[in-house]
């Protein structure tokens, strides 16, 4: 135990082994519940997780042979060898899911599977893929097993709170799809405002384009035009004043 309050003449020895396989770091909090020597009358223990929830309550009373093992949950498991103990003794045992809750490890990139620190740069560890032996793939007592491994590849289902209660696929599809969306609407506009750009420069090219010399020609056509229609009706009307003469 972290933390003991044994106050019993003789406390027993309390021992605590097994492998943990909670999610996160924790005390386990155990209470004794009556006075006695472990393995006689009604002595129990009262066992609290880290959030202060009654696990279990244990039977070290009568019917308990010193250096059993209890099992409390997640992996762990407790023994109390023979000894007497008082009604509110307490000890403590820290289990730990992450040992290094500083990101000491991860920053100084020991033990650790990747290398780099951006998408630029991000790698498998050399150590690792120079000796893949050193991925620690069992977690039993034999280190015999493929659990850690399992526990490895599962981390891909797992939902995590820091992407937005997605696993990691999830929300690598959400990020690609975002980023597609994103991509069409900037194309989108891009091919709009080059349309714009051309059709302003074509509009640009027909009025800076006008040739003045021509545009002179036209204006002399156009004045003599009206110099002959001019002309015409002055005769028309000279030709009507002369016919209302002779009337």
């Amino acid at each position: 135990p972290t933390v003991s309050n044994l106050t019993g003449t003789s406390p027993p020895t309390i021992s605590a082994s097994g492998i943990y396989t909670g999610t996160k770091n924790q005390t386990f909090q155990f209470t004794v519940i009556g006075t006695g020597s472990v393995g006689n009358g009604t002595l129990q223990v009262e066992v609290k997780n880290g959030d202060g929830q009654v696990v279990t309550t244990l039977n070290v009373g009568v019917g308990y042979a010193a250096g059993d093992k209890f099992d409390i949950g997640d992996g762990i498991k407790i023994s109390l060898s023979t000894g007497d103990l008082n009604a509110n003794d307490t000890f403590g045992v820290d289990v730990f899911a992450n040992t290094d809750t500083s990101g000491v490890l991860a920053a100084t990139g020991i033990n650790t599977f990747f290398s780099g620190n951006s998408a630029l740069n991000i790698s498998v560890s050399s150590d690792i893929s120079d000796s893949p032996g050193l991925i620690a793939t069992a977690l039993g007592a034999g280190m015999t097993d493929n659990t850690n491994a399992l526990r490895l590849v599962g981390v891909k289902d797992e939902v995590l709170n820091s992407l937005d209660g997605l696993t990691t696929g999830e929300f690598y599809r959400r990020l690609i799809t975002n980023l597609g969306q994103q991509l069409s609407v900037k194309q989108m506009r891009q091919d709009n405002i080059a349309g714009l750009v051309q059709n302003l420069a074509n509009q640009q090219s027909e009025i800076s384009g006008v040739n003045i010399n021509d545009e002179a020609a036209q204006l002399l056509i156009f004045q003599q035009m009206f110099q002959a229609m001019a002309k015409y009706m002055n005769t028309i009307q000279s030709s009507i004043s002369a016919v209302m003469e002779l009337i």
